[in-house]
């Protein structure tokens, strides 16, 4: 879409229905097929045009993902356009139906399986993004954040693509099959590190939608997250001394990326802090400048079948 059609949209954008909100942008219909993503002020257009370019890279790999219709600048404001994807979250599936959430946290972990046998690079990197990120976490103690980028750098790389930002809210349960969105965090990088990040969100994040008792969001929480790690990692299980190692580099970089859990993440990376001289004996690994990557030729062949896997499992009339 051109720059010189701005005028219109400003104009339009009045009478779209907004029907999503994050802490980057405003989400309305748009059309009869489309969704307009419209970012906050001063939000950068280099982050604008980086999430546009990730977007159209991911679909055309093949992965179920939205269709980007392009981009628009209007009044200092920048919009992406979208394939409009008609269906409630998997978040919103969790918390309707209860009874389904074995099943769609193992499709949730299979498709996590088939997004990481794609191997790329030249997509931001992970571990720069990380670093980045954990310098900027200001409240904590300097020890801590000194502790989080040694545990980084004991870590190995990687060139699989992560999302960044893998949780059930950013699934979408269409008639076709599950659909992933919001790839603004998209890096190359190291997989298992991409399910740390999934695993604390699951132990942290917001619970479904749905009034559940305060009593049982902790435990929900704790199934949730074993229920996905377990799946994801049923072929090697070894690695999950590994996830436990990348926990506390994550939850300091969710901190320093603004992520609005700040008082539940200071408290899980104090206990990781205290724990990290454990955590790196049981993480069986080299450091990353001695081979260790994590996107191997097993990895990639054992990526297609889940997907068919997955692809029969979310189609099940019980789960929709």
């Amino acid at each position: 879409m051109e720059r010189d059609q701005g005028t219109s949209m400003a104009a339009d954008i009045t009478r779209a229905a907004l029907v999503g909100q994050g802490r980057t942008a405003d989400i309305y219909l748009w059309g009869d097929n489309q969704i307009l993503k419209l970012f906050r002020s001063g939000w950068s257009l280099a982050a604008v045009e980086q999430e546009t370019g990730i977007s159209q890279i991911v679909h055309e790999l093949g992965l179920p993902v939205p269709a980007t219709g392009g981009m628009i600048e209007v009044d200092g404001r920048h919009r992406i356009l979208y394939e409009r994807i008609d269906g409630p979250s998997m978040l919103r599936q969790l918390g309707a139906k209860p009874w389904a959430a074995i099943p769609l946290l193992h499709a949730f972990a299979d498709l996590h399986v088939s997004m990481h046998a794609h191997t790329l690079r030249e997509f931001p990197s992970q571990r720069q993004r990380l670093t980045h990120q954990i310098q900027q976490a200001s409240p904590l103690p300097a020890e801590w954040t000194a502790a989080a980028l040694a545990a980084l750098d004991q870590l190995p790389d990687g060139n699989c693509l992560c999302h960044g930002d893998y949780h059930p809210d950013n699934v979408l349960m269409s008639t076709h099959g599950p659909i992933i969105i919001d790839w603004s965090e998209a890096t190359c990088g190291n997989p298992i590190a991409d399910v740390a990040n999934t695993s604390m969100i699951f132990r942290l994040g917001a619970p479904p939608p749905g009034g559940m008792s305060r009593l049982l969001i902790g435990p929900a929480r704790a199934v949730a997250d074993a229920t996905y790690v377990r799946r994801y990692l049923k072929r090697d299980p070894a690695l999950r001394a590994e996830v436990a190692a990348w926990h506390l580099p994550i939850a300091v970089a969710r901190l320093g990326a603004g992520i609005p859990e700040e008082q539940r993440l200071l408290a899980q990376i104090e206990t990781l802090v205290r724990n990290r001289d454990t955590l790196h004996a049981r993480a069986t690994k080299p450091p990353h400048g001695e081979g260790g990557n994590r996107c191997d030729g097993r990895r990639r062949q054992f990526a297609p079948r889940m997907f068919t896997t997955l692809g029969n499992a979310v189609r099940k009339s019980d789960l929709l």
